[in-house]
């Protein structure tokens, strides 16, 4: 996912912005998605791009195992 992309769909800034707001929302975003990554989805495989260009995310492990009821997703008669 390119730089541009990340800041526009998860911190967006507006057109008359200070440039260097990008900058710093996009720093925010890749801060997150490390803390997720250590804290919470280990498993996480991504790839941050060392000269700032965006992010590469790669099919990663599910952590919901299968037929785990805590997880499940309630949707029988629903629309009835």
């Amino acid at each position: 996912m390119p730089r541009d992309k990340l800041v526009e769909q998860f911190m967006p800034v507006g057109e008359e912005a200070d440039p260097k707001t990008a900058n710093v929302n996009y720093s925010r975003i890749i801060d997150q998605i490390k803390e997720i990554k250590k804290k919470y989805y280990p498993e996480l495989k991504v790839d941050i791009d060392s000269s700032g260009a965006g992010i590469t995310l790669y099919k990663s492990p599910v952590p919901v195992l299968k037929d785990d009821v805590r997880y499940a997703l309630i949707s029988s008669g629903l629309g009835m």
